[in-house]
Parts: structure tokens; C-alpha cells; sequence
């Protein structure tokens, strides 16, 4: 219980005190400072504690920012023959200290069939894999160290030494896919859809040239399309009684409505991976052919969907989907949805790839993401 309380003071401390102490270059935490947060007059002795225990929380974030890292594993083909001759890129994140950027160190690296990496320092490490031919793969390790997150608290606590965490994998396998004959090169559409309280906003006019699509729109309304582009695509936020759009958890829309008007025909299929939590270019990877029919015209994202879109780490998993526009078959993903601070706008960001031949076929030229 001592332990407990002693980690919710250091908490305490650690959310009034470390960034005023940062901002001004302080190295210790004052008596009238710890006076503030207490409420009531504080002894010499109080405020060395408090300060011993602001030196344990930054250790601890220090400790948790320098990681280490020994991952083994094999690159093979989709028959699991071992490739020769891969490009293999280790990206390490370096922790740039309080308020200060992370720095990305890259190393590039030819192996054939296997491969060992050993890094240290770090908050965590990146592989990517190239090989001509070949799909670009990568994978991205940091999360593991955080199981003894309570264990290493405990010691630091107590005075004890601590070592860095450890992220370990062993017998890791990378799966490179070989490239279809049939690649295209994909049109592009950048989708920064608004929709603002009075009905107002902007929406994505594909008869407008792709360098800037966008069109201002003072009334959008789905049964009202007179004020439309023929061929566009807009959003639409869930609203209260009072007109108010409802938002959840401070940032995000309840409820939005993804619309696409065009002819008959046009509109969305949802993409569902086998895994939600797979990152964006890999379901974007996977999404080689349009389905030639069952497009709706309106794709609706609930709040859960659209918390997951993007984690607080900044790791974007995205809204994949298909879709038809003017006879074009596409795929995209939305990447990202939130509501100003005032509560009367929601942006909506993502991207279209569209075959400009007509044809079903969206296995991209290049990586996408």
C-alpha cells in the first residue's frame, strides 16, 4: 500500500512540477512549489523527498526511453525458400532528451536468408526489407519492454539498480510477396473533407483538376443535393436536437457519414483485414481488385471506428475501403478524423487510388501508404 501511495504522490508530482521545472532550467523543486500541491506549510525534509522522488520518475523515463533490442529471424519467398541479396534497413529511434525531437538513425544492410540485429539506446527499431521483385516489408518493434513496466517502478523506487529492457525476438519470419505482372500506376486523391455546425464545409469534386479537388459548399445536405458537384465526395456529422455536432471523449465525432454522389453505381465496399490492428499499407497492400458491384453510396464511421483510426503512439491503422467513381474502380483509407476545439468543425483526412483505365485491377506500381 506504501508503494502504491508513494507512486500516485510521484504521479502527482511529476504532472504539477516537471514541466515548469523544465521550461526554466530548475533543477529541484522549491518548498513554495510543493506548498501549491499540498495545500498547507512544508518541512526541509518534505521537500527532499519530493525532489528525490521527481529524480526516480525522471529515471524511470530515461530507463523506459533506452531500450534494448536482439531480434533474429529468416527472410524467405512465399514457398519459404530463404532470399539472398535482400535490402535490410534498421531504423533506430533515439531519445533527443526533455522537449527535445527523437532522432532517426537508419543503417542499410545486405543479407541473404538471415539476419541478427543487436541495438541498445533506443526507444525503438524498425526493419524494412526490400528486394527487387519483391514487395517492400517492415515491422516495427517497441512495445514489448512494456510488461515489466511495474517491476522496474519497484526498483527505482527502492533505490536498486536497473538494466535497460530487454525486447527479445527469436525465429522471427518475413514472408516476401513477388509482384504481380499486372501493376499499374494508380491516380491519386487527397481527401481533406470539412464539415462545419451551420451545414457549411468542403468536399472532394472529382471533376475538378486532381492538383487541388476541393470545393467550398455552403449547404451539404444528403437529401438535398442541389448545391453538390455531380461527381463528389462528402461528409456529413451526427448533430443534437439543438443542432450542436455530438462529440465523444472531447475529440471525436460520434458518428460521421462518408457520402459519395455520382451515377448510379458509385459509392463504397468496407475492407476488413483479418486483422484490425494491421497498419494501413499493408491493407492497402492487400487490396489488388475492385469487386465489380455491391458499392453503397454512404459509409458510415461510429466513434469506436474512429478512435482506432490513429493510436495516442501516432501509429495509424485507417478505414480501408473500396470504391467507384465515373466508371473508375479504387481503393482508399482514412487516415484521420477529429473536431476543433470549439466543437464546430470535423475534418476528415484520407486518400483515393484509382485506376484511370476503368479497369478493377488496383495493384499499385509502387508502395503505398
Amino acid at each position: 500500500m506504501k508503494m502504491k501511495r508513494t507512486l500516485v504522490f510521484l504521479t502527482l508530482l511529476a504532472s504539477f512540477f516537471i514541466i515548469p521545472l523544465i521550461l526554466h532550467a530548475q533543477a529541484q523543486i522549491t518548498a513554495e512549489q510543493l506548498e501549491k500541491i499540498r495545500g498547507r506549510k512544508v518541512t526541509a525534509a518534505e521537500v527532499k523527498e519530493a525532489n528525490d522522488l521527481m529524480r526516480k520518475w525522471m529515471r524511470y523515463y530515461d530507463v523506459m526511453d533506452n531500450r534494448r533490442f536482439h531480434i533474429k529471424g529468416e527472410v524467405v519467398d512465399e514457398q519459404g525458400n530463404r532470399l539472398t541479396g535482400v535490402t535490410m534497413w534498421v531504423t533506430k529511434a533515439v531519445p533527443g532528451g526533455w522537449w527535445q525531437e527523437v532522432q532517426y538513425v537508419a543503417r542499410q544492410y545486405t543479407i541473404n536468408g538471415t539476419f541478427e540485429v543487436r541495438e541498445s539506446g533506443c526507444e525503438d527499431v524498425r526493419l524494412g526489407f526490400e528486394k527487387g521483385g519483391y514487395y517492400r516489408q517492415s515491422i516495427r518493434f517497441s512495445d514489448d519492454a512494456k510488461a515489466n513496466t511495474r517491476e522496474i517502478q519497484e526498483k527505482i523506487m527502492k533505490g536498486l539498480p536497473v538494466e535497460e529492457p530487454l525486447v527479445g525476438k527469436e525465429g522471427l519470419r518475413i514472408v516476401m510477396e513477388k509482384k504481380g505482372e499486372q501493376q499499374v500506376s494508380l491516380g491519386e486523391y487527397n481527401t481533406p473533407l470539412i464539415y462545419n455546425m451551420d451545414g457549411s464545409g468542403e468536399v472532394l469534386d472529382f471533376d475538378l483538376p486532381r492538383t487541388y479537388p476541393m470545393r467550398k459548399v455552403g449547404d451539404i445536405s444528403e437529401t438535398d443535393t442541389k448545391s453538390l458537384p455531380p461527381n463528389c465526395l462528402y461528409m456529413i456529422a451526427e448533430k443534437d436536437e439543438a443542432g450542436n455536432i455530438v462529440i465523444v471523449d472531447k475529440f471525436y465525432p460520434r458518428k460521421i457519414r462518408v457520402i459519395m454522389q455520382g451515377e448510379p453505381g458509385s459509392g463504397f465496399i468496407v475492407y476488413k483485414p483479418k486483422d484490425r490492428y494491421q497498419s494501413k499499407e499493408k491493407s492497402l497492400h492487400e487490396m489488388k481488385q475492385a469487386p465489380e458491384s455491391g458499392y453503397e453510396p454512404t459509409m458510415v464511421l461510429e466513434a469506436e471506428d474512429i478512435k482506432l483510426l490513429r493510436t495516442p503512439a501516432g501509429v495509424v491503422y485507417g478505414f480501408p475501403f473500396y470504391c467507384k467513381i465515373k466508371n473508375n474502380y479504387g481503393k482508399g483509407l482514412i487516415n484521420g478524423c477529429s473536431v476543433s476545439k470549439d466543437g464546430k468543425t470535423v475534418f476528415l483526412n484520407g486518400r483515393i487510388f484509382y485506376n484511370r483505365a476503368g479497369s478493377r485491377n488496383l495493384e499499385s506500381i509502387y508502395d503505398l501508404n
